[in-house]
C-alpha cells in the first residue's frame, strides 16, 4: 500500500510540474478522415507514449494522436478520455470533448454484467465497436452526447481506430467556429491551448468488486484481464496528462 502511494504522489509531483509544450500547426492539405501520417511526422510525449499532431484548414483544427503505449491505450478504451480546448490559452478545462466515455459513462453502476458486455476480453475492433459515443461539454449551456455518426450543432467529429502497428488512432475535428462563434480571429492572433487526459483504474471500484478492464481489448497486445505484471498495474493507477499551447501559421 505504501508502495503505490509513493507511486501515486511521484506521478502526481511530476505532472503537476510539467509545462505546456509549444507547437505550431501548420496547414492540413489532405483529407483527414484518412490520413495516417508517419511517425517521424509527429512529436513523441515520452510518459505517455503518445505521438501527437495539431493541423488546420480555414474552418477547422484536427487533432491526430498515435497512442503506442498499451497500457495507455488501455486507459483511453477502459477508462475515457478527455480533451480541453482553450481558446484563452490560460489551461481551463472547458469546453471538452469526452471521447472515449469510459465504462462506468457507458455503463452507469449497473451490476451483474457478464465480462463480454463490460468490454473485457474482446479483441481491438469488436472494443471500437462498443465506442460509439462522445460527449461535448461547455460548448453550450448543457453537456449533450451525441453518436459518432450523428450530427451534432458544433459539427465536431471524432474518430478511434488501430494502425498496422496496432497503434490506436485518435482523431478529432474541431470547427474554429464551435469554439470562436461567428466571429473568428485571423490565425497569427489565436493561441489555443489543448490538454489531454485519460481515464485510470479506481481502486476502489476493484474493492468493490467491479470488473478492472485493464486487461480488455484496448491495446492489450493479446493478454487478458489479470496477466498484468505489477509494474503494468500500479501504471494503470494514475491518468496521463498532456498540455499543449497551439500557435497557427
Amino acid at each position: 500500500m505504501k508502495n503505490t502511494l509513493l507511486v501515486l504522489l511521484l506521478a502526481f509531483v511530476a505532472i503537476s510540474c510539467q509545462t505546456n509544450k509549444e507547437i505550431v500547426s501548420t496547414e492540413q492539405s489532405q483529407d483527414f478522415t484518412n490520413y495516417l501520417p508517419e511517425s517521424k511526422s509527429l512529436t513523441y510525449h515520452n510518459k505517455s507514449g503518445i505521438l501527437y499532431q495539431v493541423t488546420h484548414d480555414d474552418e477547422n483544427m484536427f487533432v491526430l494522436l498515435k497512442i503506442m503505449n498499451p497500457n495507455t491505450q488501455r486507459k483511453i478504451t477502459a477508462f475515457g478520455m478527455e480533451m480541453y480546448i482553450d481558446i484563452t490559452g490560460k489551461n481551463k478545462k472547458e469546453p471538452c470533448i469526452v471521447f472515449p466515455l469510459s465504462r462506468k459513462q457507458r455503463f452507469g453502476n449497473e451490476k451483474g454484467r457478464s465480462a463480454r458486455q463490460n468490454g473485457e476480453n474482446l479483441d481491438k475492433s469488436s472494443m471500437l465497436g462498443m465506442l460509439t459515443e462522445f460527449e461535448l461539454k461547455g460548448f453550450t449551456s448543457e453537456t449533450k452526447r451525441y453518436f459518432l455518426d450523428q450530427q451534432n450543432p458544433e459539427h465536431i467529429q471524432a474518430f478511434l481506430q488501430y494502425d498496422a502497428s496496432d497503434f490506436l488512432i485518435y482523431k478529432a475535428i474541431i470547427p474554429f467556429s464551435a469554439l470562436y462563434g461567428s466571429t473568428v480571429p485571423p490565425k497569427n492572433e489565436r493561441t489555443i491551448s489543448i490538454g489531454l487526459q485519460t481515464g485510470y483504474l479506481d481502486m476502489s471500484q476493484m474493492q468493490q468488486g467491479r470488473p478492472m478492464g485493464g486487461g480488455g481489448g484496448g491495446g492489450g497486445q493479446g493478454r487478458r484481464g489479470g496477466g498484468m505484471q505489477n509494474s503494468e498495474m500500479q501504471e494503470m493507477l494514475y491518468a496521463d496528462k498532456l498540455w499543449l499551447s497551439v500557435k497557427f501559421n
